[in-house]
């Protein structure tokens, strides 16, 4: 088969790091892999051996980007593609809109990474999706929880849509000695969140709950891995607060699992999540996970076997989770959880599902 994965940018996101290590494992299985990359110019940020090209759309104008409409039809047709695949963010609006105005005949399918009716806030915006969702020919949907939501929100859908969540690479990787390497001193315990600066991740939720672990734990430190719109309003909360040589902002990382291998737990008390990959790094890496109860976390966080789930929005519940799980000593949720990720979520194992689906979409008439 031949594929074009679209992604929104050249960035270590989830959507954009999975979309990137599938092609990879797909290359490795003897098929023929491109990805195109919807915004910014040539970039080298993206770690992977494959064929990367760029459409440099007009982010500004993404809704009436007809010039970029016109070029990514024309990249398809010229690449006569089993299935193109939009992943995630704006690489929907793109692939719909240009196949609805010039008609290419590439099966069209839809990596749903969310709760997709957690976005729908107005009529308007569930009626413009159900328009753009016409064009679909399937959709592979992250958790099991986001494809039954799919199906609730878009129920005249009949196409192919099965649950086919992220799977990841077993890397080997060496932890650092100390966070020392990275200049993070001090006894601890280290918690580490890694999501980017926007409303859904909580960041102030976070800090909030981070303060009052501090009257238990004084010597806690929180790192923060990412960056995004918000970034500089927390810092800014920090600030306020007067815990900001508590708190460390890391940005961009091209070795969170070195980090990862560091810390004591890692936290997400996320409002809106998909299936987070980045749970499934930490248990590759032996990190223990605690999160809010939201989309489709709690397929992977099993309570009290894999992790901690809280319900969302208890912040003190998940405060006293967070001194329960730094006295918890017994390896097994450690053990269990790795053996999760690395066996069942392993992106081998994820490739193949994802292969016998587009080759359901690709001769189904």
């Amino acid at each position: 088969m031949k594929i074009l994965q679209i992604i929104q940018r050249s960035q270590l996101r989830g959507a954009e790091i999975f979309a990137c290590q599938l092609s990879e494992q797909i290359q490795n299985n003897g098929h023929q892999v491109d990805v195109l990359i919807l915004f910014g110019e040539h970039s080298s940020v993206l770690p992977f051996s494959l064929f990367f090209h760029y459409l440099e759309a007009n982010e500004k104008t993404r809704w009436f980007d007809f010039d970029g409409y016109k070029r990514l039809s024309d990249f398809i047709k010229k690449g006569n593609y089993d299935i193109v695949q939009a992943n995630a963010g704006d690489t929907l609006k793109y692939a719909t809109l240009s196949k609805k105005i010039f008609r290419w005949k590439s099966k069209l399918i839809f990596r749903n990474a969310n709760k997709i009716s957690d976005f729908l806030t107005s009529k308007p915006k569930l009626i413009l999706n159900k328009w753009l969702m016409k064009e679909l020919d399937g959709v592979a949907s992250v958790s099991e929880e986001c494809r039954v939501d799919y199906v609730n929100t878009f129920s005249w859908i009949v196409k192919p849509i099965e649950c086919l969540p992220i799977g990841i690479k077993n890397n080997n990787v060496k932890p650092y000695s100390t966070l020392q390497e990275i200049g993070i001193s001090g006894a601890g315990p280290f918690l580490l969140n890694v999501a980017g600066f926007v409303k859904e991740k909580n960041h102030e939720g976070l800090i909030r709950i981070f303060k009052k672990l501090l009257h238990s734990y004084p010597d806690a430190k929180l790192i923060l891995i990412g960056e995004g719109k918000l970034q500089s309003h927390i810092k800014a909360i920090i600030k306020q607060e007067q815990i900001i040589d508590k708190v460390f902002f890391l940005g961009k990382r091209k070795d969170v699992l070195e980090i990862m291998g560091c810390c004591d737990l890692f936290v997400l008390p996320s409002m809106i999540e998909g299936l987070p990959g980045v749970i499934l790094e930490s248990f590759s890496m032996k990190l223990p996970v605690l999160a809010y109860n939201v989309g489709g976390i709690k397929e992977i966080v099993i309570n009290n076997q894999t992790g901690w789930l809280i319900e969302k929005n208890q912040e003190e519940e998940f405060l006293s989770a967070i001194k329960n799980a730094l006295q918890y000593t017994d390896p097994a949720i450690k053990e269990v959880a790795y053996k999760l990720a690395t066996v069942q979520y392993s992106i081998e194992s994820i490739t193949e599902k994802f292969l016998s689906f587009y080759k359901k979409v690709a001769t189904k008439h």
